[in-house]
């Protein structure tokens, strides 16, 4: 059943484990990918021979010990893939959260951590439910993929309920914070509902 999540989770585009492969030359060029937009240098680009492609051809002769090895082709193929963005979008939500418009934003919001957490827990849940219906599990596979998104739901529900660094008046909150309640009543059908999908799994497992 893990390795059905994990080749699920990769399959939908989800971070999965890091396991040793033979793309080192695309390894290669995404970290030297990192380094530059972190250090604003070397500019990207696809262009045989320019300073992003000798920087990796670098970096992979350290790790490799072979040398002359053209990246073209790695290049080429990282500059389309999904690992590129996400790295790109990872980059802008650090400049952001630790730049003075972000970190004021972050603190005039009392419920900016809140937000976080929920969107984390939120991606995490969706991940669960769609794999729970994936596919028909036996009992067992079944019996933990519930109880694992279960898990999930009730956190995030505990995290719905917290308001905040500061007390604040309700009527405040249902003004300023509407969706918030929203949210939670929504999660809260969600969790009967996967109680109850949890309890029958539970009974068909005792009667098997």
């Amino acid at each position: 059943m893990v390795a059905e999540i994990v080749l699920y989770r990769e399959r939908i585009g989800g971070g999965g484990f890091i396991v040793t492969d033979n793309r080192a030359k695309f390894r290669a060029v995404e970290c030297i990918y990192q380094i530059s937009l972190s250090q604003n240098a070397p500019a990207f680009v696809t262009t045989p021979g320019s300073d992003f492609a000798t920087a990796c051809s670098l970096l992979y002769e350290i790790a490799s010990g072979e040398y002359d090895v053209g990246l073209a082709g790695a290049i080429n193929r990282f500059a389309k893939s999904s690992s590129r963005k996400e790295i790109f979008e990872e980059e802008q939500s650090f400049r952001w959260d630790n730049s003075d418009e972000g970190m004021r934003a972050y603190e005039t919001d009392n419920f900016a951590a809140v937000k976080e957490r929920t969107a984390k827990l939120k991606s995490e849940f969706t991940f669960w439910e769609e794999i729970v219906e994936s596919r028909d599990w036996n009992v067992f596979s079944r019996r933990e993929l519930l109880e694992r998104r279960a898990d999930v739901l009730e956190r995030l529900q505990r995290t719905l309920l917290e308001n905040g660094p500061h007390l604040v008046w309700g009527s405040q909150m249902m003004r300023a914070y509407g969706p918030v309640f929203e949210d939670l009543e929504e999660m809260h059908n969600r969790l009967v509902k996967a109680e109850i999908a949890l309890g029958r799994s539970r009974r068909l497992r005792r009667n098997a």
